[in-house]
């Protein structure tokens, strides 16, 4: 299932797998993240997170 980020949907929803939609995935990384990172890692998470809603579909399957 994938939502908007509502926190007591898991909990009605408990036996079902849940992730957040592509857009709430993008906005919560850039919460946490400055708009110009300084460390390697930020930059890099910075750089997959701008380019979260260009993913294709098969390359998000679940393995």
């Amino acid at each position: 299932m994938t939502a908007d980020g509502f926190k007591d949907i898991t909990q009605l929803f408990s036996d079902i797998l849940f992730q957040l939609c592509q857009f709430h995935q993008q906005q919560t990384i850039r919460h946490y993240l400055s708009r110009k990172p300084e460390s390697d890692a930020a930059h890099a998470l910075k750089k997959l997170s701008d380019n979260i809603l260009c993913w294709k579909k098969r390359s998000l399957k679940h393995s």
